[in-house]
């Protein structure tokens, strides 16, 4: 039987939050404490990231495991249309995928909360006359959602009743740490710049609030100390990368110019992905006082028979020791995964060729001493053309020198989605006409 944090809160009780209090802090107004941190089950992937730092690794101990007589369920998620699907999070048993589309003429966002063992529907809420859903996240007994471009939902876990909602930027999601959702809210006033908000999940109030004239926020991720936000300049790209205090929201470091794709903090690093004039920087920083650690510039490119073809780069997972990062060519060659030294930024191994195409929407994650890299058949050849590819799995590598170790297949069609929770690989296939195919292994 699984392990819940139900369970573990009703063993521990009171003691157990009261062991939290260490990370109490105040508001600067002194009024509001912040909240104890989540409880949180080690085996869970409970955001998009597996967890707020985003680095993509699950617990070694909880390995996919083999599934030579296919999934252990499928379940079919319809409507009129199934336009698109985010990816879905596990958390203390429960599988929780968004999906958007249209029923009935009327465009809808739904969330639906699938029991991990069976398949079987737990739950559904949906927000009408939308066509977003971002990726939910689970915080402790919180359900957090933006169903459409500008709302962030709260529901509880174990039946998706409402508990609050905030009105937050569009298409930008939270971080979830330390017992807070860190959301970006337009001004109140309607004046220039937006608020950055660290919202306490309990009742949905506000924790602290930091608000700079002309300034525009992206919360990108959390560690044990700190939320790392992009601080903007009249809503613009260019900026400041923020280490904050999550207690106060006091800005204990900033690294100018630095305005990451994606970010993943691992190992007390800060890794990013950035925009450059000649392809794409990576760049890692010291997380205790932003001293740069090393930054590597580079085109991102593939040689195909029509020349050279560039993509964008992604940071996809990390650990103390290696950072990966995905490299999509948006369907003009086959897509690669970039193995680094986490302390230099040196390149160590590579994945993808036209022999093993990453899939081009499913990023890597990492498992105990492994890298899992999901490949699919549906990717472009050379031309752009469709070319023969096996079907659809995980391809199993070695984390230090990107050996082969392995091969689980998944038998889905066009796998955009895959995460691993409690042992269980939980995939998600691109949608086709009326529904999207959701199956655990």
């Amino acid at each position: 039987m699984r392990s819940t944090r139900r369970g573990v809160l009703a063993a521990a009780g009171t003691a157990l939050l009261a062991g939290c209090s260490t990370f109490d802090g105040v508001q600067s107004d002194g009024e509001r404490s912040v909240p104890p941190p989540f409880l949180a089950e080690p085996e869970d992937w409970a955001h998009p990231g597996h967890g707020p730092g985003n680095a993509r690794r699950a617990r070694g101990d909880a390995a996919p495991r083999h599934a030579p007589d296919g999934a252990t369920w499928r379940r079919e998620l319809s409507a009129s249309t199934v336009d698109s699907v985010a990816q879905p999070v596990v958390a203390d048993g429960v599988a929780y995928v968004a999906f958007v589309g249209v029923d009935r003429g009327t465009e809808f966002a739904r969330l639906v909360a699938l029991d991990l063992d069976t398949g079987a529907v737990r739950w559904v809420v949906e927000v009408s006359g939308t066509a977003y859903a971002g990726a939910p996240r689970v915080a402790g007994e919180t359900v957090l959602w933006r169903g459409g471009a500008d709302t962030l939902y709260a529901f509880h876990a174990a039946d998706g009743s409402e508990r609050w909602t905030w009105r937050v930027r569009n298409h930008v999601d939270p971080v979830a740490a330390h017992g807070l959702a860190l959301v970006t809210v337009p001004a109140e006033d309607d004046g220039d710049g937006e608020e950055l908000v660290a919202v306490d999940v309990r009742d949905g109030d506000a924790a602290w609030t930091r608000r700079e004239a002309d300034r525009g926020w992206l919360p990108h991720a959390a560690d044990d100390d700190r939320f790392y936000v992009t601080r903007t300049n009249d809503g613009s790209s260019a900026g400041a990368l923020l280490a904050l205090d999550h207690r106060t929201g006091e800005i204990a470091w900033s690294a100018a110019g630095v305005a990451p794709r994606s970010l993943v903090v691992a190992g007390g690093r800060a890794f990013s992905a950035i925009d450059a004039s000649e392809g794409s920087e990576f760049l890692a920083l010291d997380t205790a006082d932003d001293e740069p650690g090393w930054s590597r510039s580079r085109a991102v490119e593939r040689e195909t028979d029509d020349g050279t073809v560039t993509g964008e780069e992604t940071v996809a997972a990390a650990t103390a020791d290696v950072v990966v990062a995905s490299q999509d060519f948006h369907g003009r060659a086959p897509n690669r995964v970039v193995a680094r030294d986490a302390a230099t930024g040196d390149v160590t191994w590579t994945v993808g060729d036209e022999d093993l195409s990453v899939a081009p929407s499913a990023l890597p994650f990492v498992c105990g001493d492994a890298l899992y890299v999901p490949v699919d058949d549906d990717a472009a050849g050379d031309n752009g053309e469709d070319v023969e590819r096996t079907a659809p799995a995980l391809s199993v590598h070695a984390l230090d020198d990107g050996s082969v170790r392995d091969r689980q297949g998944l038998d889905v069609t066009e796998l955009v989605h895959v995460v691993v929770a409690d042992g269980s690989i939980v995939a998600v296939a691109r949608p086709s006409g009326n529904a999207v195919s959701v199956a655990a292994w």
